[in-house]
């Protein structure tokens, strides 16, 4: 009987090691021997990155030998928001829903099952938008139970063709535009002025990302995403070989590795996970300023 497993893709660049570690981790979800792998690996920049980014290739075709995977090697650099474009978008194309890994993440053993369950819960409810195998840090939160919030996070995440096509822009700033209060909105009820900042540098060409223009179609559009309270992603990416910055130890969550089975059922980003969500950012702020304080 042919299984419904979404296919995984995975984009990969020069840090073979960290895709292995990927890998393995995927190997511990039990549904990771009946589901197709896509790898897009965009191309070396220069030399210097040559002989990493065959290496990646290599870790790759190491396990297609044994697993259903396969490969697309970008025949020039695409940079990585272009190389994740079209990855997306052909997967999304072929397949109608999917599942989206980077190379620095590692996934907890029920992280493909979540991802499945939520892709088959939710496929007919467009109002759902995007579903996320990471959250933030919390405490005191049942570690087999999801929710619904409006703020997008692509640390391991996935979607269907359907919501993705609604989307057509990924260059414009449409926030900065508009009323205060929705822009305070956008921006975690003015706590993290990030996220507007992230379109500005786009628009500006200082920035080169696709992620912030998905969430802004998301809340745009008042959809919602669904969230493990626990996350069942981490991301291992701090390291020279990153292309964007981040600051992961304010991030970064343990992985979670029960089964989450409880879904939310009542279309509404609820009260208490906006105060948990804001009670976040608010200390992210905190841990910020006092940082600056400290080092100056």
């Amino acid at each position: 009987m042919k299984n419904n497993n979404a296919p995984v893709v995975i984009f990969a660049y020069i840090r073979p090691l960290k895709l292995e570690n990927l890998i393995v981790s995927l190997m511990r979800n039990n549904e990771f021997f009946d589901t197709k792998f896509i790898f897009y690996v965009d191309k070396y920049k220069d030399d210097s990155d040559k002989l990493k980014n065959q290496n990646v290739v290599d870790v790759i075709k190491k396990y297609s030998k044994n697993y259903n995977f396969e490969i697309h090697i970008a025949d020039q650099n695409l940079g990585l928001k272009s190389n994740i474009l079209k990855g997306v978008n052909e997967s999304l194309n072929k397949y109608k829903k999917c599942i989206f890994l980077e190379d620095d993440l590692i996934v907890g053993k029920h992280f493909l099952s979540f991802m499945n369950d939520a892709l088959d819960i939710y496929k007919d409810n467009k109002k759902v938008k995007h579903i996320s195998g990471y959250n933030f840090p919390l405490r005191f939160a049942s570690v087999r139970s999801s929710y619904f919030t409006q703020y997008m996070y692509c640390w391991g995440w996935a979607t269907w063709y359907d919501r993705w096509e609604e989307n057509t822009n990924m260059n414009i700033n449409k926030i900065s535009n508009l009323s205060k209060k929705t822009r305070r909105l956008f921006n975690i009820y003015g706590f993290e002025k990030d996220f507007e900042s992230q379109l500005i540098r786009n628009q500006n060409k200082t920035l080169n990302t696709w992620a912030i223009f998905w969430f802004q179609h998301i809340f745009l559009s008042k959809g919602l995403c669904v969230n493990p309270y626990k996350s069942l992603v981490q991301n291992t990416g701090e390291d020279s070989e990153g292309v964007h910055g981040i600051d992961f130890k304010l991030y970064n969550s343990k992985i979670n590795n029960n089964k989450v089975y409880k879904f939310p059922t009542k279309l509404k980003f609820k009260t208490l996970n906006k105060l948990r969500i804001i009670l976040f950012y608010l200390i992210k702020r905190l841990k910020k300023n006092l940082k600056k304080i400290t080092t100056n």
